[in-house]
């Protein structure tokens, strides 16, 4: 590492620049590992940030060095180094990415992706924002947390200041300066009891230090969604509030409906917020794939002017009961009467409104016209046999009139009966109802049932499924062997539902871990991670260490 003009203002050796930089910047044009140092960008949880250009590609790079106490820690260095690597294996567009890393003279450095823009916090500048703007920007950080947590790394910092959207309304995630990373023995890179993070911004379980997990990041996560429409975090107080007093709010105090600060809210992201920000870790939806699913469709409703649709959302939080959690109250509905009007999730009230005039008419017309129709046949006289005397003018040879006397014989019509028109409502489909009939079959009957059951992708047969995977019956086994080969969308959210749910057979967990090992995707990886940490079944948790060590090494 060089400085332009350094060998000649200072022509005697030099101190290390890392002790150079506990106290100072850097200057630009000095040169850390083939990067061209420019102007400061910022600081990270770890280090500095400056704009840098690669002097073997010409690519331009946000180049960020460990400074500070941390940088004479040999445990600062292993921790900085390794958080390069683990990002490293984070391919995803709403992720900051990492191109290089390394160490150079005793200093820490790694060159990340530059994004041209600015943070939410920046963006919203203390003000409220819109709804649709707010969720479509969370779903995207969700999928970006969603990305980072099937390789094993917790955020620990989510809010606005750490979300970056570039000029095309892309998200980034950055700064994962105080991550917790797992490492090949299931613990982490920093340990329990230390509180690390911003107050507005920390989970109950993180501001009492506790050990955290992705549930934490959703409470980030939610809080961040709560700050862009409210203009302020949760519990936000006075500018020279002390951390701990914020703090103490976090773990003691009752978060305020958002619909008390932002009226306009919907009841659906109200809902979801609530969900997100629940106090107990094991209760919070932690699934931040599925949340993001559930924004995008609150967007879409707002978007197109509609009430927001009732979103569903399978969850295991924290290896706790497998529930399939509304995030918005669904309010029962009768069976439909004969003509009723169903309004779908989704409709506007306007289309209500006016589906129900329109066959509310044509019930009236209908009535009408077989009134008119029936009165001519049930009230009609009886027909009467009539003799008619008609005289009709012949030609004969003898100019004398003739008369002829005709008898007409109408044949009688009989009544018309009208039988009346009975209208059955069909019954109403439910998960329950779809999942019964398997749970009394056998055998191939059962195999060929499921197999049919798997292939369906409404809500109602998925619910189904999570239902069949979470009971102890046969029927739940059957669809974990069978997801071996029927493609999901949502398998691996079934597996993980079998495989934390405390009433599950030890039989289908143990599959299930057989059906992991298989797949070898991102989220099998973290499944069998944590399944190996967590478990409650001491035979699931060998298991499952057995099949995470034979597939994923963490350097």
């Amino acid at each position: 590492m060089t400085s332009p003009s350094e060998t000649e203002q200072n022509p005697t050796p030099r101190e290390p620049l890392s002790r150079r930089l506990l106290s100072t910047r850097l200057l630009p044009g000095t040169t850390v590992a083939g990067y061209v140092v420019g102007e400061p960008l910022g600081e990270g949880g770890m280090g500095q940030v400056y704009a840098a250009v690669d002097e073997r590609l010409g690519r331009h790079v946000a180049l960020k060095i460990l400074a500070g106490d941390d940088d004479d820690s040999a445990e600062g260095r292993a921790r900085f180094l390794r958080e390069a690597r683990a990002l490293a294996r984070v391919e995803h567009h709403n992720v900051v990415r990492v191109y290089a890393s390394g160490e150079d003279n005793g200093v820490a450095w790694m060159a990340l992706e530059v994004v041209h823009g600015d943070s939410l916090c920046a963006l919203a500048d203390n003000s409220p924002v819109d709804e649709e703007t707010a969720v479509g920007l969370c779903a995207q950080v969700a999928r970006g947390l969603a990305a980072v947590h099937r390789v094993g790394i917790i955020h620990r910092d989510v809010k606005p200041s750490n979300i970056l959207v570039d000029d095309d309304a892309v998200v980034k995630l950055i700064d994962f300066g105080v991550a917790w990373l797992n490492d090949h023995h299931g613990g982490f890179t920093t340990r329990a009891g230390i509180v690390v993070g911003t107050p507005h911004f920390m989970s109950p379980e993180q501001a009492r230090g506790a050990v955290v997990d992705a549930s934490s990041d959703a409470w980030g996560l939610g809080a961040t969604l709560y700050a862009l429409l409210a203009g302020v975090p949760p519990f936000y107080g006075s500018d020279d509030e002390a951390d701990l007093d914020i703090l103490a709010r976090v773990v003691r105090d009752t978060i305020a409906d958002i619909r008390t600060i932002a009226p306009q809210t919907s009841s659906a992201t109200a809902s979801l917020l609530a969900a997100l920000l629940n106090k107990e870790a094991s209760a919070r939806l932690c699934d931040l794939a599925a949340v993001a699913d559930a924004l995008d469709d609150i967007g879409a409703a707002l978007a197109r002017g509609a009430v927001p649709a009732v979103a569903v959302v399978a969850v295991v939080a924290r290896g706790a009961v497998a529930a399939v959690v509304p995030v918005v109250p669904v309010v029962p509905v009768a069976p439909p009467a004969p003509f009723a009007v169903v309004a779908r999730e989704g409709a506007s009230v306007g289309a209500v409104v006016v589906g129900a005039v329109v066959v509310g008419a044509v019930v009236v017309v209908v009535a009408i016209v077989g009134g008119i129709v029936g009165g001519r046949y049930l009230f009609a006289p009886a027909p009467q046999i009539v003799a008619v005397p008609v005289e009709v003018p012949v030609e004969v040879p003898v100019a004398v009139p003739v008369k002829v006397s005709v008898e007409v014989k109408p044949v009688p019509v009989p009544p018309l009966v009208v039988a009346p028109l009975v209208v059955e409502a069909p019954p109403v489909l439910t998960a329950e109802r779809t999942a019964a009939p398997f749970l009394k079959k056998q055998g191939e009957d059962l195999d060929v049932a499921i197999t049919t059951l798997l292939q369906q992708t409404d809500d109602v047969s998925a619910t189904a499924l999570v239902l069949l995977v979470t009971g102890p019956e046969t029927a739940g086994d059957v669809v974990i062997e069978q997801l071996r080969t029927v493609p999901r969308a949502d398998a691996d959210a079934l597996i993980e539902a079998a495989l934390f749910t405390p009433s599950v057979p030890r039989r289908r967990q143990l599959r299930a871990i057989d059906v992991l090992l298989e797949r070898r995707n991102d989220t099998a990886l973290a499944l069998l991670m944590r399944a190996a940490d967590r478990h409650g079944d001491a035979a699931v948790r060998k298991k499952a260490t057995a099949a995470r060590d034979s597939i994923f090494k963490v350097e």
